[in-house]
């Protein structure tokens, strides 16, 4: 897999190349590479549906509930 990244992204973080990005021993100390799950943590299942949902497979929303919609792809600022 290939990552990329822009000027934007180096600015926002303020770092001046990519060289300053964390190195893979920096994120393991971070524990930011860590693969186990924290206890508890359960991984969703979508075939086990509940009574609650739509017919469309989608979960009823409240009245009051925020709609959440971010358009990142477009014109920078």
């Amino acid at each position: 897999m290939t990552y990329a990244t822009t000027d934007r992204f180096l600015e926002h973080f303020g770092l001046a190349t990519l060289y300053d990005l964390p190195g893979v021993q920096e994120m393991k100390a971070a524990g930011l590479l860590d693969l186990s799950l924290p206890v508890g943590f359960e991984v969703p299942d979508p075939t086990r549906a509940s009574e609650a949902d739509d017919e469309d497979g989608s979960l009823p929303l409240e009245d009051d509930a925020p709609e959440f919609a971010q358009d990142f792809v477009g014109e920078d600022r």
